[in-house]
């Protein structure tokens, strides 16, 4: 007889279709790997998954053996007798059988298993503790046919020590759920509005446990709905936090959230003191921690609440790291500026100096698809000109709706009639890419269909005449003095600058297309060039531009767009020295000082043990102490009045002398010995 409550059950079970089809395909009695590692921050579903198979398992027929690891005294006998108990079930054992547990349960697994599938399933393995090398030894040789362990983290240690054991694991990674699965158990839980279940997406970060706590909360407590969501979830921040038992790896817990992403150095840089290296081992090892490209982060919902109760506990605390975020930033822009590309590091100190619109823009579900920049090709033109001539009919107004993640404010964006196709008025791509080949970028959504454009123009001696003449870019160039428009006088490959053409996405109700559209700014908003705009003349392209830290240029207005309305032009220069003022300016309206010489000077020496540094120079020993503050190569040099050329010959002696290869192994090493 079918179990009529899973089936209500099962209809609330959403985006784990990857998994439950391969389970159902081992039912089915395809070759599998037989031991999943089915792993998994608290709360992201792993015990419904495990409740799912094992109802699907009883269906087919199958004998699936279910304990979690705190269930049972984790030893041998303990182990076996409650595995026997559940095997037991409603039956008396009379037989008398005095064998050890192991050797009973044992043959009755092999009684079963020649005419039915064994699965045994084992919940929060992570608390296993020394059973797992027991597991490894003598549980692997029962007669099973598919071994099942639930934890936070991926089995490592001794399961991967064996290559042949290592190829028998199939890993189950489960993540939280993206927004049309989302939206998708939201609707079948009841909530009809669109608004409200979006809010529930966004406020839950797709995560199972909180999604489902905040769509209980919207059902059966209306009147709290509106409330501040951190109530929601302290359920599962306290599950979270059930990792974390002693207050200096909570310290660093609480340190994280406030960044989007971290390494040991960025932590000692804001932390302003060494941050063992064990510790940070800890941190990263926590199952709510993930490895970024950049570094590591920690779960977005978790960070976005210990950042709530770090701003009402401690204020002042939370102030000071957010200040050293952006320090930290503007010094990497600051140093690799006209090097290399620093679009990220723009988009991080934006993050903390940015304001509503930027933190709402860039708060950006992972889960939600990627766009894709190609540039413009001969074979992709008739495909461009073909859009942009679908777009220019698009007149209809549009009212986008945002909710600022971190206060909850919300706030609109308003197109009116006739404003929206405004970006690619009289936008010729062909002339463009004839131009240069570099101008236009398209950009695609993850099915591959063109979603939106950018025509950036760089700034050198083939571009400038038609920048002149063209009546959008030319007021401005025509407005500079012969020296001014000499800067600009420069092959190709040394390019001073660029001139926005256009920057247009056509969904831009969508996140993730938003997101595309503001880094396409970051790229070259710090690339020690100058950048030049003058977008259609609305509010919030206005307001936007000066967001970024764009100033207008007095008198320098054309009325292109509509024939009518005066559109001005907007600047933002970082060449050399005007960089500095930029960055300055940025901080400061942030209510943040970036006094950097003044700053470096007042850091103090670290307590470091002296046989260590022993074989040091004394001025080698002061690039220590700076580098321990998590400070780049041209800060290094600033604070000791040394060329950055000098610095780096400092550090290849260091590492020569300490024995070790890089930075990062350098200030392990230390920290290792501050003790």
């Amino acid at each position: 007889m079918k179990n009529l409550s899973f089936e209500h059950e099962e209809n609330y079970i959403v985006g784990r279709e990857r998994e439950r089809a391969l389970f159902e395909n081992f039912l089915n009695g395809n070759p599998c790997k037989p031991i999943w590692n089915i792993y998994g921050t608290g709360g992201v579903g792993k015990s419904t998954l495990l409740e799912l198979y094992r109802e699907l398992a009883e269906r087919s027929g199958a004998c699936f053996l279910s304990l979690d690891s705190r269930d049972f005294d984790h030893s041998e006998d303990g182990f076996c007798n409650t595995l026997l108990g559940r095997l037991a079930a409603g039956e008396s054992d009379e037989t008398g059988d005095r064998r050890p547990p192991w050797e009973r349960l044992f043959d009755r697994l092999r009684q079963i298993s020649t005419d039915r599938q064994v699965i045994v399933a084992i919940d929060t393995f992570e608390e296993m503790g020394d059973m797992e090398a027991w597991l490894r030894d003598r549980f692997l040789k029962a007669p099973i046919h598919l071994l099942l362990f639930a934890g936070r983290y991926p089995l490592k240690g001794g399961w991967l020590a064996n290559p042949v054991l290592r190829s028998r694991i199939q890993w189950v990674a489960l993540d939280g759920l993206g927004k049309e699965e989302s939206l998708q158990l939201i609707e079948r839980c009841g909530v009809a509005d669109p608004d409200q279940a979006d809010l529930l997406w966004r406020r839950s970060r797709g995560h199972p446990l909180t999604l489902s706590l905040s769509i209980a909360e919207h059902t059966y407590a209306d009147d709290s709905f509106a409330g501040d969501p951190i109530d929601w979830f302290g359920e599962v921040f306290l599950r979270w936090m059930k990792e974390v038992p002693d207050p200096e790896l909570r310290g660093l817990v609480e340190l994280a959230s406030t960044m989007r992403c971290f390494n040991l150095e960025m932590l000692t840089y804001v932390l302003e003191e060494p941050v063992r290296p064990e510790a940070f081992d800890r941190l990263i090892g926590l199952s709510f921690c993930r490895k970024t490209n950049r570094g590591w982060a920690l779960h977005d919902l978790l960070a976005d609440i210990a950042q709530r109760q770090i701003a009402d506990r401690m204020p002042e605390q939370m102030k000071r790291w957010t200040e050293r975020c952006a320090h930290y930033y503007a010094d990497l822009i600051f140093e690799h500026s006209g090097k290399r590309n620093v679009a990220w590091e723009v988009e991080e100190l934006f993050h903390y100096v940015g304001g509503t619109l930027h933190r709402t823009i860039l708060s950006v579900n992972s889960s939600i698809e990627p766009i894709t920049m190609e540039p413009l090709t001969n074979e992709t033109l008739p495909e461009a000109v073909a859009y942009l001539e679908k777009c220019q009919l698009d007149t209809k107004p549009r009212n986008i709706h945002f909710v600022d993640p971190h206060t909850g404010e919300k706030f609109s964006l308003v197109y009116r009639e006739n404003e929206f196709a405004l970006a690619i008025k009289d936008l010729d791509v062909g002339a463009l890419h004839a131009l240069d080949g570099n101008i236009v970028k398209l950009l695609r959504s993850s099915d591959g269909e063109l979603r939106g454009l950018s025509a950036i123009v760089p700034l050198h001696w083939g571009t400038m005449p038609c920048l002149e003449r063209d009546p959008y870019s030319g007021p401005y160039f025509r407005s500079l003095s012969p020296a001014e428009r000499q800067q600009f006088d420069v092959p190709s490959d040394k390019q001073t600058g660029w001139f926005i053409r256009s920057i247009f996405m056509e969904d831009v109700e969508n996140p993730a297309h938003r997101a595309a559209m503001i880094r396409i700014m970051y790229t070259y908003m710090c690339a020690g060039g100058i950048f030049v705009a003058s977008p259609p003349p609305t509010v919030m392209m206005r307001e936007s531009h000066l967001s970024f830290g764009f100033e207008e240029v007095p008198g320098v207005v054309h009325n292109h767009y509509d024939g009518k309305t005066p559109t001005p032009t907007f600047v933002l220069d970082t060449r050399e020295e005007k960089l500095r003022e930029f960055l300055s300016r940025l901080l400061q309206q942030a209510g943040m000082d970036w006094k950097r010489e003044e700053r470096l000077r007042s850091v103090p020496d670290p307590q470091l043990r002296k046989s260590l540094l022993e074989p040091l120079t004394s001025r080698e020993r002061e690039v220590v102490g700076l580098a321990l503050k998590g400070l780049p190569n041209a800060d290094i040099g600033a604070a000791l009045y040394i060329s950055e050329v000098t610095v780096k010959k400092h550090f290849n002696s260091i590492y020569a002398k300490l024995g070790v290869n890089n930075r990062s192994n350098l200030i392990r090493k230390l920290m290792s010995d501050a003790e």
